[in-house]
């Protein structure tokens, strides 16, 4: 089984939404997971997959781009298909929350969304497992919270293959993203306070 050198093109995935506003939407996606904070993991890692014998090899974006770019693009894409207008905020993991949230403020959008990983990880041997924290709030233009969500997952199953592991976990985790994020950001009290 070649476990090296493995990218997964999560820049593909395409993600719809009811979200219709009248006004333009803010979105930053900011990284905050502990090993890319700290360096010791690229912003392109998106987990690992193991060798024969167990041994984690790296997984990075197909797109060479960090994990939180290639998520803000899909939000975005879901977003501007239905006619809204969106500013999109990159950020960079060494930013603190205040930072982000200031970005998001000079942008003076009627509603301002901040989605933060602090985990987000597929582990594959024989089947992809996803590990994932990911919360979500929505600020008006005072800066107030009008909705919140978050996802988790522990060692979640996302299908798996004896004979082509590296095939099932690029299916696996290209699911698991769409799932998860149609999950974030399409649950109703955001749907509700984002097209209002």
């Amino acid at each position: 089984m070649f476990a090296f050198g493995n990218k997964h093109p999560y820049h593909e995935v395409v993600l719809t939404s009811p979200i219709k506003s009248t006004t333009p939407i803010a979105i930053a996606i900011h990284d905050q997971r502990h090993y890319v904070v700290n360096a010791s993991k690229s912003a392109t890692f998106c987990g690992s997959m193991r060798s024969g014998v167990g041994i984690p090899y790296d997984i990075t974006t197909k797109s060479g781009k960090p994990v939180a770019d290639d998520m803000l693009g899909i939000v975005c894409n879901a977003l501007e298909k239905n006619g809204n207008t969106v500013h999109k905020i990159v950020t960079r993991s060494g930013l603190s929350k205040d930072a982000v949230i200031a970005e998001l403020r000079t942008t003076q959008a009627d509603k301002q969304v901040y989605i933060c990983l602090h985990e987000w990880k597929t582990d594959t041997y024989m089947k992809a497992d996803l590990y994932c924290f990911v919360t979500m709030e929505v600020f008006d233009k005072e800066g107030k919270v009008i909705a919140e969500n978050s996802i988790k997952a522990n060692a979640e199953g996302y299908g798996g293959s004896f004979w082509n592991p590296k095939k099932a976990a690029k299916k696996g985790a290209l699911k698991a993203l769409k799932l998860k994020l149609d999950v974030l950001v399409n649950n109703a009290k955001v749907v509700e306070v984002l097209s209002s």
